[in-house]
């Protein structure tokens, strides 16, 4: 069984759609995890994120893709889907600025896909030993989710 495809929040809402449709016309099962990023909640974001995992019921193993503005809640969701048993197959940190690396974090591959200009992050992701690839369409965002599934 391929793994449930878990997409996290992002405030670039054009490219993060077109994923989210890429991803489904090629028959995966994706979780749209949309939490609002600049809500005055006053639940930490981590927790409202995982919250709305749960409350999607998905089937491991769970593949999770993370933006900038997402990639440092990786380590506590990461946390969360252990504590519940859930395995991850994998990460895709999408054009990310910061490396959200903890003592528990990554549990599972990850693989960094940004643009040519994103050269300094693919730098950082090949001194991590992760996997590392250009790619600026959804298509072709979508194509390297699918390779790693």
């Amino acid at each position: 069984m391929p793994a449930t495809v878990v997409v996290l929040p992002s405030t670039d809402s054009a490219l993060r759609a077109s994923l989210l449709v890429e991803l489904r016309s090629r028959g995966l099962v994706v979780i749209d995890v949309d939490v609002d990023l600049s809500a005055t909640d006053p639940a930490p974001l981590s927790v409202r994120v995982c919250a709305e995992i749960i409350g999607h019921h998905p089937e491991p193993p769970l593949f999770f893709i993370a933006w900038p503005d997402s990639a440092h809640l990786l380590p506590a969701v990461a946390l969360a889907q252990r504590t519940a048993h859930r395995p991850v197959c994998g990460y895709a940190l999408i054009n990310p600025e910061v490396d959200p690396s903890a003592a528990d974090w990554p549990d599972a591959p990850v693989v960094v896909i940004g643009s040519d200009a994103q050269a300094t992050g693919l730098n950082r992701a090949r001194l991590r030993g992760w996997s590392q690839v250009i790619a600026e369409s959804p298509d072709a965002i979508a194509d390297e989710v699918v390779s790693r599934l």
